[in-house]
């Protein structure tokens, strides 16, 4: 929002961005959850204006032709993983539990979308380990950790030693 100057032009581009964001993700509850690489994705006016800004911010750097967390969870590809975490690790381990949520909500036959890697790279997995992986994520808010990060990291190896076992 604070890319754009005017409220109506605000507006206008906050109801494209959900828009957009509702046909490329799938809704959670009935909510649409968009992290900072999602709204990137979906707001092409946000990445120009945000480029254009001076501010000390750093964008989410997403490697070139990766993927969700999540893919990079089941691939078994901590590099990957790692650094798809970018700058809100928090919010990168949510979406990817999400994104494990849809996959054993889509299996119980409910209204989920969930990318076709994601369903074809996960079908091996079973239920209990797609929920060992989400419960794994959902660890690093145990406070077991002195920095949001090494939670974070030590969830994301938790998650991917379930699919190398």
């Amino acid at each position: 929002m604070s890319t754009i100057t005017s409220d109506a032009d605000r507006k206008t581009e906050l109801e494209q961005v959900i828009k957009e964001g509702m046909e490329a993700y799938p809704l959670e509850d009935g909510w649409l959850i968009l992290n900072e690489a999602r709204m990137q994705n979906v707001c092409a006016t946000c990445q120009a204006n945000a480029s254009a800004k001076t501010t000390s911010f750093t964008p989410t750097i997403v490697p070139e032709g990766a993927g969700s967390l999540a893919e990079a969870i089941v691939a078994g590809d901590t590099k990957a993983a790692f650094e798809l975490l970018g700058n809100r690790p928090m919010f990168a381990l949510a979406d990817a539990a999400a994104d494990f949520d849809a996959v054993l909500h889509k299996r119980a036959g409910k209204h989920a979308r969930i990318s076709a890697l994601l369903a074809e790279s996960s079908s091996k997995l079973t239920n209990e380990q797609l929920q060992a992986m989400a419960t794994a994520l959902t660890s690093a808010l145990d406070g077991t950790y002195n920095t949001e990060t090494e939670a974070v990291k030590m969830a994301v190896l938790k998650a991917i030693a379930v699919v190398t076992k």
